[in-house]
């Protein structure tokens, strides 16, 4: 009896390692499984933060060009109003940099995937610490970038624009022939109108700066893009 004791126990002891062994497999092999998709869940995440930052470079170069345009347009007026004479050469010239002045030039940022992984707080998906952290400097900057734009810039050029509807718009025709007066006669009291100048001067000033922080946020974002294609070539195709 001892001996059959013996073997049942031993036999028991066989049956619960191997139970265990197998439990340990099956945990080992979900376990990989887990952290294969979370390393392909990884690579997408890289690869479409990859494509977000391509898609803001191209924003922020349009953001750029149309600033360098404006400053360029409010250049040249100011170079009409600081002048002795006030001269102008050309009339369709200044009509068409007193317009470009004038644009709006609001700025936005659509919701990307960095930005959702944040807001459901999964950022830590990306498996990349470092890449997490350049992506919340560069956004958190370019989020602050636009908030500062679009009031004092924003602002200033609305109240310019006021002034474009004060005596009519120079493209419109109608406009004058209603009111009775010429070209020549709104360029003139636009010339003489000492509020202008000050307008002009804050949209130059404001062109000039925000064209120095919207370039230095398209160095982050390539040094970015680079970056990723150093540490990660095969998730970003």
């Amino acid at each position: 009896m001892e001996n059959k004791t013996g073997k049942y126990f031993k036999y028991a002891i066989g049956e619960i390692v191997l139970v265990v062994i197998g439990i340990l497999i099956a945990l080992s092999i979900n376990n990989w499984n887990e952290e294969r998709k979370s390393v392909n869940k990884g690579k997408e995440l890289i690869r479409l933060v990859y494509n977000d930052l391509k898609t803001d470079i191209t924003i922020l170069n349009e953001i750029v060009e149309r600033l360098d345009e404006q400053s360029n347009a409010v250049d040249n007026l100011l170079k009409i109003f600081e002048s002795q004479n006030q001269f102008i050469k050309d009339t369709l010239a200044f009509s068409n940099d007193w317009s470009r002045s004038s644009w709006p030039l609001t700025v936005d940022r659509t919701q990307n995937t960095f930005s959702e992984l944040k807001t459901s707080g999964q950022s830590t998906l990306i498996n990349d610490n470092s890449l997490i952290d350049d992506l919340n400097q560069f956004y958190n900057s370019y989020d602050s970038r636009i908030k500062n734009y679009n009031e004092y810039p924003k602002d200033v050029r609305l109240q310019k624009r006021i002034i474009n509807l004060t005596s009519g718009n120079l493209f419109d025709a109608k406009t004058y022939q209603s009111k009775n007066i010429t070209t020549k006669n709104y360029i003139q009291d636009v010339l003489e109108n000492p509020k202008v100048h000050k307008l002009l001067l804050g949209i130059y000033r404001s062109c000039h700066y925000n064209k120095i922080f919207f370039n230095d946020l398209l160095v982050k974002a390539d040094n970015i893009i680079k970056s990723i294609e150093d540490r990660h070539p095969d998730k970003i195709y």
